[in-house]
This record gives C-alpha cells, structure tokens and sequence, in this order.
C-alpha cells in the first residue's frame, strides 16, 4: 500500500530522529565502561530505536501509528511549525471538527474515523470520546468541553489586537454578573485639638456584565472533509473557526456602540466618560459629517498634521490618563496599521527617525502598540473636508474586563441550507457539503471609563512615494 503525504512526513521524522538516538549509542558503545546510568541509559535507547522501526514499519505498511508527543504537530509547536501550521494550539478543535463532518453524524462511524486516522492514544481521539460523552446536537453536532475549548480560544487571542493586550479575564458562567466599583472616595481634614472629626463616606456603584452571543458559520467540501489526511486541513478548519469569530470579537472591543446586543467597546466608554465631565459624545460617520466628541479624554487631532502636532497629541493622550489617576501598569495604544507606519515614517529636524525601532518593537516610549485594521481609517471630519480620519486609543488594561459566558460551541450539519456573505442561498445537501457552526458568548467592560484616552479625526498616514 503507498504512504500518504502525512505518513512520509512521520517517516521521514522518524527516521531522523533514529538517526539521532543512534549516534548518542554508538556514542555509549564506543566507551571502554559505562558507568550504571549510561548502561540504563544505553538500554532505554536501544529500546527507543527497536520502537521507531516498528513505527516505521507500521506506516509503510499503511497501518496508524501514534506520533511521538515531539513529533507530533497536534501536541508540539515546534512539530506544527516545521510542518507549516503555525502552532499546535487549536488543531485538536480542528481535526474533531472535520472528524465529525466526515462521519456524516453518525458516532460510531465518528469513533472509527478517528481512531484509523490517528490511533488509539492520540489527543484527537480522547478529545472525540470527551466531547461525545459532554453531549451530543443534531445532525452530527457536537459540543466542545471546556477542556478542549481553550485549544481554540488559546490560538484566538494572539491574533486580535484587545485579547493580545491582556486585559482581566473573568468567567460569568451564568451569563450576567455585577461587579461593585467605588465611584468616590472618603474626604479627610486637618483641624484643632478640639474640633469635631468630620464624617464623609465613599460611594459605590456597579457594572453589570450581560452576556452577547457571537455566532459564526463556515462551509467546507464534503471530499475535502472525507479524503483529506494532513493535519493541514485541521489547521484549515481551525484558521477558517478563528476568522470567523476573532474579526466580530475584536471590532467590537474598541469601536462597538453596545447597541443591537454588541458588547461596548473603547470609544464608548471614552463618550461616556466625556458625558460624566460635562462633555458630548462623539457620532462619527463613513458617509456624512461626523460630530467630534468634546471634554473627557479625547483630543482632536489637527487635520494638517505635524511632526509637532503629532508629538503633541500622542503626549497629551498620556496626559489625560495621569490627569484622570488612571494606574500605569499596562497600558496600550491601539492603532490602524496605516496610523503605525505614518509614526515609523516620522523624521526629526536632522533627518533621524523619531521611533527608529517601532516596526520591530511596537512600542512607542515603551508602551505596546497594537494594530487593528478594523479601526476606521474613511471618518468624515466635521466639514466633511476630510473623509480619511481613524482613531489612536491609549488605553490601562488593568482596567479593561472580558467576562466570558460561553467558551466555544460547535456544531457541524449537512443538512439544510445556509446563505452565504453575499446573500446567496446554498443547499448543503445538493452541494455536498458541511457547514460548520461556531458560537461563543462574553462583554466587554471597562472598570472606569477615564482609563481610555482617544485623539479622534486622526489622519497620520505614511508617504507612498
């Protein structure tokens, strides 16, 4: 029987990695004495060697072998990057989720695949046996325990700008949550030996986390599902999941308006903040001319922008946080990647770079920068003069909170019928394939809105020259 791709990449790994216990024997072998580690150390690899010949022999003879933990790209990062796929973090997710479609919603047939696929001991198989024990949906659905649901969530937040700056993670397990906060603090006075201590108490108030459900669907080929053997199609399946949700997620995070049950994101606490200190909110617009906030911490950036004007705005965003007390202990810009290579590009009166490292570090004065191209870069400024503004954001992610209601749901149906992003109408059946559902529920709050600062009308951009 001829080896598929997957198995001569696991030959191939096998062999080198026999190569290289051999050396370290015939290292042991070529010395006069041994003392008694090195002879149980030279039987532990004699051992290890007589094991990969039999793996080998296994996959040229078409049987499943188990992977080595080291060798294996759904266990080991740096297997999953010599082979291409990134990180092993998610992959598991991803091969249960083709496992499940491939099966055709039938768990016996689900167990078999899986276990000729990738053995009795794999993670896959355990995960499968884990997940059809949790529960089971319709149609070949599945639901992903906890336990296996940070494989996806672990490989999501990297690639989002808010979960990449590390911003407290709460569990809200039953969907709501109110978390007391002081709004006010207790007065103290001096006076003389015998006046009267005067009383005065904090107040408190409450933010109340309430779960938004996010959902997300993808359509795979049925063929693909059912002859595809490589870890690379999981890593397909996973990288298509992690588009899906991620994007949604993070977009909301700094610019929702937490209407038409979105989370809220920076720029609304930052208007509610600038309401709080007498100040209007901002309305800002891709099609007519936007209203610019006032007060609170937001600064306007000038339309015909500097070096010193830049300089200025990005000071004055640092200013408003160490006005408001806000703590420095993890702050973070947030910016359009236009916006970051405009900063690159910034050159004093002698022709030097004023951020020489800030493509390589991101980092502006040692401060993390993140790049969202989801941040607007086509605002309308108030004249409708400038129709290409965007928005930095500096914001103290100790204060930032992520509740997490619902880790991650999935379910895969070939059944029915799904429209696509353009509307079109697509009978899974008819066209054999597998659409593939994902769900996730959480909010976004901040512990006081003063912790987000934003110049706004922003129209730093590089040279294409």
């Amino acid at each position: 029987m001829p080896t598929t791709q997957a198995q001569q990449a696991r030959i191939d790994a096998l062999t080198a990695r026999r190569k290289e216990k051999a050396s370290r024997l015939d290292y042991l072998a070529g010395r006069s004495t041994l003392t008694a580690a090195e002879s149980k150390s030279y039987d532990f690899i004699d051992k290890e060697i007589d094991d990969i010949n039999a793996d080998i022999a296994a996959l040229r003879a078409g049987r499943t072998v188990y992977a080595q933990a080291q060798d294996d790209p759904f266990t080991s990062d740096a297997a999953a990057q010599q082979r291409g796929l990134g990180s092993s973090k998610g992959l598991v997710v991803g091969a249960m989720v083709r496992a499940a479609a491939a099966a055709g919603g039938s768990h016996v047939a689900l167990k078999g695949h899986v276990k000729s696929l990738y053995g009795e001991r794999h993670p896959v198989r355990e995960a499968v046996n884990k997940a059809l024990i949790a529960g089971i949906g319709s149609s070949g659905g599945f639901l992903v325990p906890p336990e296996q649901a940070t494989e996806i969530v672990d490989f999501l937040y990297p690639k989002i700008a808010v979960r990449a700056a590390e911003p407290l993670t709460i569990s809200m397990p039953h969907g709501t949550l109110t978390l007391p906060i002081q709004t006010s603090v207790a007065a103290a006075t001096y006076q003389g030996e015998r006046g009267a201590i005067a009383e005065s108490q904090p107040s408190f108030g409450q933010i109340i986390g309430q779960y938004k459900k996010l959902t997300g669907m993808v359509r795979l080929s049925n063929d693909l599902l059912r002859y595809g053997d490589d870890p690379g199609i999981d890593a397909m399946v996973r990288n298509d999941l992690i588009r899906v949700l991620a994007l949604k997620q993070d977009y909301h995070f700094i610019v929702g308006d937490g209407t038409q049950d979105t989370p809220r994101g920076f720029l609304s606490f930052a208007n509610q903040w600038a309401m709080l200190t007498g100040g209007s909110a901002g309305l800002w617009s891709s099609s007519a001319n936007s209203t610019a906030a006032v007060g609170g911490n937001f600064i306007t950036s000038a339309g015909n922008y500097t070096l010193s004007t830049i300089l200025a705005e990005l000071y004055g965003l640092i200013a408003k946080l160490e006005i408001a007390n806000v703590p420095n202990d993890r702050r973070a810009f947030f910016m359009h990647g236009r916006t970051l290579v405009g900063l690159a590009q910034l050159y004093n009166s002698i022709a030097l770079p004023m951020f020489p490292d800030l493509l390589r570090t991101r980092k502006i004065w040692g401060i993390p920068v993140y790049v969202s191209n989801q941040i607007p870069i086509n605002i309308w400024d108030a004249a409708g003069m400038n129709k290409d503004c965007s928005f930095v954001i500096l914001a103290e992610m100790t204060e930032a909170i992520v509740l997490d209601s619902m880790e991650l749901e999935l379910a895969a149906s070939r059944e029915g019928s799904i429209y696509d992003s353009q509307g079109n109408l697509h009978s899974l059946f008819v066209e054999d394939s597998t659409a593939i559902r994902a769900i996730q529920a959480h909010d976004f709050q901040m512990r006081h809105p003063a912790a987000v600062a934003v110049a706004q009308l922003v129209r730093w951009a590089p040279s294409l020259q």
